[in-house]
């Protein structure tokens, strides 16, 4: 089964949970899409948790807004040589509109303070 079949069978529990009133668990086992489950990627993602960007899991923390995802979904995206990335991300965070906020903070050279720090851990 691909995953976004996995992923969509996951959504389907937690609304048919909420539906009835219940809380279900955090799902203990992300599922990632196979363009960022390379070793490659892997070992960014790995950065990315010691940084406090992401969690064991590879969700964002408190500490990635919208604007810091969009940046790092962007970078991981180039170092990779991801060319359809978005909805990618997208569904891994549960996010939408990542490209428009990507696109809203070029427009605006509105980029997150810790542009440098993520940066930093894209580079060899």
């Amino acid at each position: 089964m691909r995953w976004h079949d996995d992923l969509k069978e996951a959504v389907q529990r937690e609304l048919d949970s909420r539906k009835e009133g219940q809380q279900t668990e955090a799902p203990k086992e992300t599922i990632i899409p196979d363009c960022l489950n390379t070793r490659e990627a892997k070992k960014y993602w790995k950065r990315l948790q010691k940084a406090g960007y992401v969690d064991e899991h590879w969700q964002r923390t408190k500490k990635c807004s919208r604007r810091i995802s969009a940046y790092i979904a962007k970078k991981m995206a180039d170092v990779l040589g991801i060319t359809a990335y978005w909805k990618s991300f997208e569904k891994l965070w549960n996010i939408k509109n990542l490209a428009q906020e990507k696109y809203k903070m070029k427009e605006q050279y509105n980029y997150p303070k810790r542009k440098d720090e993520i940066d930093e851990i894209f580079y060899e």
